[in-house]
C-alpha cells in the first residue's frame, strides 16, 4: 500500500486563533491584502483582523467587492489591488468565496498570462504567502489545494488545483461561525458532509482519510442539528468547525466524486440560455425568437430595446456611479434626443431628462431604494445590490425579465423581501418573468410554471403542485427506493 497525504504547514484551531497565530503571521511580510465580504466587513471581524496585525507592525487593505460566487473579473481587480498597494501576503477571511478568491489571487501575483490558462493544469511557483480564516462551517477551503471560480469569457465553472494553493497557515476560531444564520450554518454543515461522504467513498481514499471522514461525518451528524436550533451552542459550533477541517483534509488527498462533478456543469451551463436570449452569445444553430422578432445576432443593446431585460447571477453594476445613475443610465438607450441637444441643453433634451429621473425615483421608492439613491453600489450589502439591479432590468420597461439566481446569498429575511417584490412587479406591469433559481421557497411560491431538467434532459414540466408530487422529480433529486436501501447498508461503517 502506498499514498500520499497533504495539508497545510501549520493550522491554529481555537477560541482567539488569531491572536495565537499572529507571530506567525509577522513572519510573512509587513502589508497584508485582506480578502473579505461586505457582510464580514460590515460585523467589524475585518477590522478586528486590522487591529491584530497592527499590534505586530502590520499594515493592511481590504479588498471587499465580492457580490456572489468568484469569477475572473472579481479574481483581477483583487489582484490589481494587491499590486497597486505593494502588498506582501494575502489574508483570506469569510467564507468560500473570500477563501478561493484570496487563493486565486496569491496564484496569479507570479504566474503569467491568464487564470484560465491554467485550466486542467497543477498550479504551481512560490505564490504569495497565504493565510485563510474561515467564517463558516462547511467549505473546507483553508484545508484544500483547490478553488473554483467562473471564466466570464465561456461562462464555464473552473476547478483548478495545485499544492501551492495549499495556505501557509490556516487560522480556525469556530466563534467566527456564531452569527451564521441558521440557513448558511445548515447548507455550509451539509456541504462539509458532502465533502466527507465523497471522501470516503472515493477510489483515492485512503487509511488516513478513512479517519477524518468518519469522525468528520459522526461530528455532523451529532452537532449540526443542534448548531441549526441554536445558533449560540458554542459546543456545537467548535465541533462543526473542526468537522468541517476534517472534510476539508479529506477532499484535499481523496477528491470528490460524482455530486461534485455535476455540480460545476449545472452550476455555470443553465445561465448559457439566458446569455443566448440577451445576445451575450450567439447561437450555433436554430433560432429565437421573441414577439415575432429573431434575435438571432443582435446586439444586447438592440435585444434590450425590444423589452427583454435581464439580472445576472453575480451581480453586474457600474459600481462607480452612484444607485440613480445606475438606474438612469439603462433608460438612456430610449433617449429620445441626439447629442446637439444634449450639447445645447436643448428643451426637447431637459424633458426628457426630468422624465428619466422622475421614472427613475419612482422605482428607488418602490424597492424601498431612495435612502440609497447617493450612494455607491459596491459599498451597500448584498441584499440591497440586488434589488438594484432588478430595479434597473425594469426600468427598461421590460415584456420579458430574466432573472439569474436572484436569491443567491440572499438571507432569509431578504429571501422574504425579495419574494414579495418580484410578485409586484408581475402583477403590476403584466411582465413576463423567465427566473433561473434553486431556492424551492422562491420557486414554489413565484412561479405558475415550472420546467425540472435532469442531466440535460426535460424531466417534468406542470405547476407547482404537479411538480411538488412528481415521483419521477422526487426520485432525481432525492432518491428512489432502491437507492435508500444502499444507503441504509451504506450506514454500517459509521456505527463503530
Amino acid at each position: 500500500m502506498s499514498f500520499n497525504f497533504t495539508c497545510a504547514p501549520r493550522t491554529i484551531f481555537g477560541e482567539k486563533a488569531l491572536k495565537t497565530a499572529a507571530p506567525y503571521i509577522a513572519d510573512f511580510g509587513k502589508k497584508a491584502l485582506i480578502v473579505t465580504g461586505k457582510i464580514i466587513t460590515k460585523t467589524g471581524l475585518a477590522a478586528k483582523v486590522q487591529d491584530v496585525l497592527s499590534v505586530r507592525g502590520i499594515s493592511s487593505v481590504i479588498f471587499n467587492d465580492l457580490p456572489g460566487e468568484p469569477d475572473d473579473k472579481m479574481i483581477d481587480a483583487a489582484l490589481s489591488v494587491f499590486k497597486s498597494e505593494k502588498c506582501d501576503f494575502i489574508i483570506g477571511l469569510g467564507g468560500g468565496t473570500p477563501l478561493d478568491t484570496a487563493k486565486a489571487v496569491a496564484a496569479m501575483t507570479v504566474l503569467p498570462g491568464k487564470l484560465s490558462d491554467y485550466a486542467g493544469k497543477e498550479m504551481s511557483g512560490d505564490f504569495a504567502p497565504l493565510v485563510l480564516i474561515p467564517t463558516t462551517a462547511g467549505t473546507g477551503s483553508e484545508a484544500t489545494k483547490f478553488f473554483v471560480y467562473t471564466d466570464t469569457a465561456t461562462d464555464a465553472k473552473l476547478l483548478m488545483k495545485g499544492d501551492a494553493l495549499l495556505p501557509k497557515l490556516a487560522v480556525i476560531d469556530w466563534t467566527y461561525t456564531i452569527s451564521s444564520p441558521v440557513s448558511i450554518t445548515v447548507a455550509t454543515g451539509m456541504d462539509a458532509l458532502t465533502h466527507a461522504v465523497e471522501a470516503y467513498t472515493s477510489k483515492k481514499a485512503n487509511p488516513v482519510t478513512d479517519i477524518y471522514c468518519l469522525d468528520a461525518i459522526k461530528r455532523i451528524f451529532k452537532y449540526l442539528p443542534a448548531a441549526a436550533k441554536d445558533g449560540n451552542d458554542r459546543t456545537a459550533r467548535e465541533q462543526m468547525a473542526l468537522a468541517a477541517y476534517e472534510a476539508g483534509v479529506c477532499i484535499n488527498n481523496s477528491s470528490v466524486t460524482l455530486v461534485h462533478g455535476m455540480s460545476r456543469p449545472i452550476g455555470a451551463g443553465k445561465t448559457t440560455v439566458f446569455n443566448l436570449v440577451s445576445g451575450f452569445y450567439v447561437p450555433s444553430e436554430g433560432s429565437i425568437v421573441f414577439d415575432g422578432q429573431k434575435l438571432n445576432g443582435l446586439r444586447p443593446h438592440k435585444i434590450a430595446d425590444l423589452h427583454i431585460g435581464r439580472t445576472f447571477q453575480n451581480i453586474r453594476l457600474w459600481s462607480d456611479m452612484t444607485v440613480l445613475d445606475n438606474i438612469c443610465i439603462a433608460q438612456h438607450s430610449r433617449l429620445g434626443f441626439d447629442l446637439k441637444d444634449v450639447f445645447l441643453r436643448t428643451k426637447n433634451y431637459r424633458a426628457r431628462e426630468k422624465e428619466i429621473h422622475e421614472k427613475a425615483w419612482a422605482l428607488l421608492d418602490k424597492f424601498s431604494l431612495a435612502d440609497s439613491a447617493l450612494d455607491y453600489p459596491k459599498n451597500l450589502p448584498y441584499g440591497i445590490q440586488r434589488r438594484v439591479e432588478i430595479a434597473r432590468a425594469l426600468s427598461l420597461e421590460p415584456k420579458l425579465l430574466l432573472l439569474d439566481e436572484p436569491a443567491a446569498g440572499l438571507s432569509t429575511s431578504d429571501l422574504d423581501g425579495l419574494i414579495s417584490y418580484i410578485r409586484w412587479i408581475h402583477d403590476t406591469f403584466g411582465v413576463t418573468i423567465w427566473m433561473i433559481e434553486h431556492q424551492m421557497q422562491v420557486v414554489t411560491s413565484l412561479c405558475d410554471h415550472i420546467k425540472v431538467i435532469n442531466f440535460g434532459k426535460e424531466l417534468a414540466e406542470g405547476t407547482p403542485a404537479e411538480i411538488q408530487g412528481n415521483q419521477t422529480v422526487i426520485d432525481a433529486y432525492l432518491g428512489n427506493a432502491e437507492i435508500d436501501e444502499e444507503l441504509k447498508n451504506f450506514k454500517a461503517p459509521f456505527n463503530h
